[in-house]
């Protein structure tokens, strides 16, 4: 079983990896190298990013913001913010070799002036480690934050971070990391709502228990059944919770009765409205990434 989830993962992996390189390494080079004066200046003749992932809101919707994971880019959360048609999206690439909790500091700093500029908490949904910056930003400052989503997050590390310990942003994911432990021994903030999105079959995340948060009152777990770590980010039953989350819709614990033989979502089955149109959002956002290959649309089709 192992084995087989982590072959998946592999293949998932690739098509991830390839995302970023092919739309977020400019800006990822940019970001890396800033502190260096000298190199900075040939960087700032590298293209920018092909697609601007951000927009402003309508209908009074707050704004949404979206956090990748490591080594993965912000084109990969584009699905998530097609879900969120009519919502403000704030989705950038960032540095993943920084610090977990410099980059939250980071996301404080742009949430707080999102806040302070509409008078209105934001939604936040993060995968892998850009939802442990989700958690600790809205456990440091529950004053910001109205809802959020975390996919695939190890809230208490992973034990295969251990493999990398050299590496600083991997070891600060560790699950034997006493800043994590420590953190988790307070209460998740009550006036938060909290989705979390899980796998039993993530090869990364080990033990895979660790991707559940304990249970409370204004926490909610869902486990999307044989999808890898980086397949949450392309699972049209992800989109689907989140868009119900968001929307303060009742979440459906169990989608797989959705799936028609050929693998795809039956839209008709759905109560709620909004659903009925979320397949042309997401046919009509694959219908733009003309540079992905042929093998990752037909992964996202399924």
């Amino acid at each position: 079983m192992f084995v087989d989830d982590m072959l998946r993962e592999m293949g998932t992996g690739k098509d991830v990896i390839y995302e970023l390189l092919l739309n977020d390494s400019p800006q990822l080079a940019k970001l890396m190298l800033k502190k260096y004066p000298l190199i900075q200046r040939i960087t700032d003749h590298f293209p920018t990013t092909k697609a601007n992932y951000n927009r402003d809101s309508n209908n009074g919707h707050p704004k949404a913001f979206l956090r990748h994971g490591f080594f993965t880019g912000a084109y990969s959360m584009k699905g998530i913010g097609a879900a969120l048609e009519g919502y403000g999206v704030n989705n950038r690439q960032y540095n993943f070799m920084r610090g977990l909790w410099v980059l939250t500091d980071d996301l404080i700093k742009e949430v707080k002036e999102e806040v302070d500029k509409t008078g209105k908490k934001v939604d936040f949904i993060g995968h892998s480690k850009g939802g442990l910056m989700g958690i600790i930003a809205s456990m440091e400052h529950p004053e910001l934050f109205r809802k959020v989503v975390t996919l695939a997050t190890p809230f208490y590390g992973s034990r295969w971070a251990l493999a990398f310990m050299g590496i600083k942003p991997l070891r600060q994911m560790w699950s034997g990391n006493k800043r994590l432990e420590k953190m988790y021994k307070n209460p998740l903030p009550e006036e938060v709502e909290y989705l979390n999105m899980y796998s039993l079959s993530d090869p990364i995340i080990n033990p895979s228990e660790n991707a559940i948060l304990p249970p409370r009152d204004n926490v909610t777990n869902v486990e999307i059944k044989g999808v890898g770590h980086n397949g949450m980010l392309y699972d049209k039953r992800v989109f689907i919770q989140t868009r119900n989350f968001i929307d303060d819709h009742e979440i459906d614990y169990d989608l797989e009765h959705l799936l028609t033989e050929k693998g795809f979502f039956s839209i008709e089955n759905l109560s709620v409205p909004f659903l009925k149109e979320l397949d042309n959002l997401v046919l009509k956002y694959l219908s733009g990434v003309s540079s992905l290959p042929e093998r990752l649309v037909r992964r996202v089709r399924r």
